[in-house]
């Protein structure tokens, strides 16, 4: 099956196979490696590429929910993009382009992605031939590794994604652009695989159901997404350990870097935002038992509290989820918001307020009839938005959730994205460097690609 879906996917991607082409840089050739031995490192190459690419920072950055502090200082440092990301404003992200072959701040994001994804399809194949003694269903895990980081690639960058992948003989398959639905049609179908082959391995059978789900959920296919998860049992949790240390990657080590764990001098140069631009979320001041605020680590670079999300320990790398069992039952209440059953809509978000067992969460008071039964439609979604948005504050889900606003619920990117006068935090006096929000509502494409015969750019730049 494995090896059919390989074949399906080479060809309906108009890709082409050019075996001069050397094994792109940070992908295990798979000429090399053979047997049990090599199948377990192609599936520790997969994997540190996902936990590498898995972006908590940028997307949380061009959303509601960080804000950053512009500091003379860091232009050296190579931090200075992260205000032209806060902004939303990829041509000064880019330095005045934003055209194939120009370096952007994501592109290491999208580079570790798209490694993950060509590692884990490779692990998965050897795995299936030649799985270590012991191994169950290490190749249904490879593969939902694969999902992942198409789905990621999917809700984080913009519609045109090309697939490039490395046959087991060592050529290179170019991919051609897919739009962000055709991505995430590719995501199902290597959660499927990943479901075949995951059997006897419980972690990537439910990892596969939620990513299943989420996927199916950015396609707007509420019933089958709440399907995909019904059997996620209570306490599931995939999380990852970002690595602590900066050489691997800035993203990586985000939460240790925000906590002035890595770089001491250059500490809260990123903050939880609060109603940012006057149209993000209350992070910080709804006192919401879901995110504790820790305000005693020292002042912002303008003296400003310095707010840290605090759901993640600060020292050492704290682990992240990935996909867990609220994140399934979330999904389950907006496919009953979706087809008006309010009463299981309200019954399964209450459910889980009130599990202070398993969410580890206390103090959660039930939702108001106001604010469900007896509230309009746009207000049920905000409040279904607020509870995603509050349950998984900082784990990659964000950018994601702002642009299905967009894309399946009608908003404008105005209302859900900060927008408007772009506050000048952080800047020398008198300068005025990115006066207002910038438009992007996604990441470009850029520098990665240019070696890609079939890639030409983003196909557009829509939620």
């Amino acid at each position: 099956m494995l090896l059919a879906l390989v074949g399906v996917t080479a060809s309906t991607l108009g890709c082409r196979d050019v075996l001069s082409v050397p094994v792109p840089a940070g992908v295990i050739d798979p000429k090399g490696l053979t047997g049990g031995a090599g199948a377990d490192e192609r599936r520790v190459g997969a994997i540190t590429a996902f936990v590498n690419g898995f972006d908590v920072e940028y997307s949380g950055l061009v959303t509601d929910e960080f804000t950053d502090f512009f500091l003379q200082d860091n232009v050296s440092s190579g931090f200075i993009g992260l205000s032209f990301l806060d902004a939303r404003d990829d041509a000064a992200a880019t330095q005045g382009a934003s055209a194939p072959g120009t370096y952007h701040y994501t592109d290491p994001v999208y580079s570790s992605l798209q490694k993950a994804r060509i590692n884990g399809r490779l692990a998965a194949g050897e795995l299936a031939r030649s799985a270590p003694v012991g191994s169950v269903g290490e190749a249904g895990a490879a593969l939902a590794l694969v999902g992942y980081s198409e789905l990621l690639l999917a809700e984080e960058f913009c519609s045109g994604v090309p697939l490039t992948d490395v046959a087991a003989s060592g050529g290179v398959h170019y991919g051609g652009p897919l739009t962000t639905d055709s991505l995430l049609a590719q995501a199902v179908a290597d959660f499927d695989s990943a479901l075949a082959q995951g059997v006897g391995n419980d972690t990537a059978l439910n990892l596969a159901r939620v990513g299943r789900g989420r996927a199916m959920l950015d396609r707007g296919q509420y019933a089958a997404a709440a399907a995909a998860v019904a059997v996620v049992p209570t306490g599931f949790v995939y999380a990852v350990n970002l690595p602590a240390t900066l050489q691997q990657s800035v993203d990586a080590n985000f939460y240790a870097l925000l906590a002035g764990q890595v770089l001491p001098g250059l500490r809260h140069f990123v903050t939880v935002s609060d109603r940012e631009a006057g149209v993000g979320l209350n992070f910080v001041s709804a006192h919401d038992p879901r995110m504790p605020i820790d305000s005693t680590q020292g002042p912002t670079p303008t003296g400003t509290p310095f707010y840290y999300p605090a759901k993640f320990p600060i020292g050492g790398a704290p682990p992240i989820p990935v996909a867990d069992w609220i994140e399934a039952r979330l999904i389950q209440a907006e496919a009953a918001l979706q087809v008006g059953d309010i009463p299981a809509w309200t019954a399964t978000l209450n459910a889980l307020r009130a599990d202070s067992a398993d969410t580890h969460v206390t103090g959660l008071p039930a939702l108001t009839a106001d604010s469900t039964t007896g509230a309009s439609l746009v207000e049920q979604v905000d409040v279904m938005f607020r509870e995603r948005a509050f349950w998984l504050f900082g784990t990659g889900h964000r950018l994601g959730d702002l642009r299905r606003l967009i894309r399946q619920y009608g908003r404008a990117p105005d209302a859900v994205f900060p927008s408007g006068p772009y506050p000048a935090t952080g800047l020398p006096p008198g300068s005025s460097v990115i006066p207002i929000y910038g438009t992007d509502v996604n990441f470009p494409i850029q520098s990665v690609e240019t070696a890609n015969p079939n890639f030409h750019g983003c196909l557009n730049r829509s939620a």
